[in-house]
């Protein structure tokens, strides 16, 4: 499945979001009930794994079409 670049760049930040409406939902629902739990835990999952992907994607080396043919042979 291809997506368009806009698309795809955003994600992570897409992630972030979702994980901090799911921390406003844990107030709006009330702290005492049992839900509150899950949407805290599922708000830091999808936040720490945004900007997880975030950080891979700033960190990774440029790709290079030359190396990926599989052309030349190892070493």
């Amino acid at each position: 499945m291809w997506l368009p670049e806009k698309v795809y760049l955003s994600l992570p930040w897409v992630y972030v979001a979702i994980g901090l409406l799911f921390f406003v939902g844990v107030y709006y629902i009330d702290q005492r009930d049992f839900l509150s739990g899950f949407y805290f835990a599922i708000g830091m999952v999808s936040i720490t794994c945004g900007l997880i992907v975030h950080y891979l994607r700033v960190n990774a080396p440029a790709h290079n079409d030359a190396e990926s043919d599989g052309d030349s042979a190892p070493g």
